[in-house]
């Protein structure tokens, strides 16, 4: 099955695919889960939980699929700053594909998900955001005109991205070489009669073998010391030391 051949494709597929997602294409698929979630609210303001990456799909017309597993459904429903951190989250994995150490991610996106994960106010900064409307009214400049528009031009981007990669896969030559029996059995002699191959030799032991000692019969130029009052031995002659010199045979 080709790329062009898929109708959707899920969030998780995306970022793991480092496809780039804009702050408006983030801001449309953050607000189709808020809409969908805050249906949700039971009296107490509780929502259900954000379902994962890998449970939301687009298409190419702009539509979100939300497979929420079965086991999703019963988890701990979410009060109004949980549900604002999750959903800031999710912006924050979508904004970050494609973008090693968050360059490029505009300031106001940037500042919005710190706020969202704060508690306390930072003195003369930025204030924390505790309710999913503070922070889409945060978010309000990337905002886009039409969100299926928005949507569907990350599906275009994705497939776009995984056909070029198909077709790079493709073109790229495969290096193989092919070598005869013939030329085999010469490499093979021709090593088995280099005087420097060891059968089973590893290759750092075969460079200490080519290191020859050589040696010398210089004469040592200190003098032999005698020894005296030594009965039965008969004086030996000058002794000669041999002093060895390393070099690269």
């Amino acid at each position: 099955m080709s790329v062009q051949d898929f109708d959707t494709v899920s969030l998780d597929r995306v970022t793991g695919d480092c496809v780039v997602v804009e702050p408006t294409e983030a801001y449309a698929i953050v607000q189709f889960v808020w809409e969908r979630l805050r249906q949700s609210r039971d009296a107490d303001g509780r929502m259900m939980p954000l379902p994962a990456l890998g449970a939301l799909a687009i298409s190419a017309t702009g539509d979100i699929d939300a497979m929420r597993p079965s086991r999703e459904v019963s988890r701990t429903m979410r009060p109004p700053h949980e549900m604002a951190q999750e959903l800031g989250h999710l912006l924050l994995q979508l904004v970050s594909s494609g973008r090693p150490d968050l360059v490029g991610i505009p300031m106001p996106c940037l500042d919005a998900i710190r706020r969202v994960s704060m508690r306390v106010p930072i003195p003369g900064g930025l204030r924390p955001i505790s309710a999913p409307e503070a922070l889409f009214t945060a978010l309000e400049m990337f905002r886009p005109r039409d969100a299926y528009d928005a949507r569907a031009a990350l599906f275009v981007r994705w497939r776009t991205s995984r056909s070029t990669r198909a077709v790079r896969a493709e073109a790229r030559p495969e290096h193989r070489v092919d070598v005869t029996p013939a030329a085999r059995d010469q490499v093979t002699a021709s090593r088995q009669g280099s005087p420097t191959h060891r059968p089973g030799v590893r290759p750092a032991r075969r460079a200490a073998i080519e290191l020859r000692l050589q040696f010398d019969t210089t004469p040592d130029p200190r003098p032999a010391q005698a020894i005296a009052n030594v009965p039965g031995r008969a004086p030996r002659p000058e002794p000669t030391i041999p002093r060895g010199r390393l070099s690269l045979a």
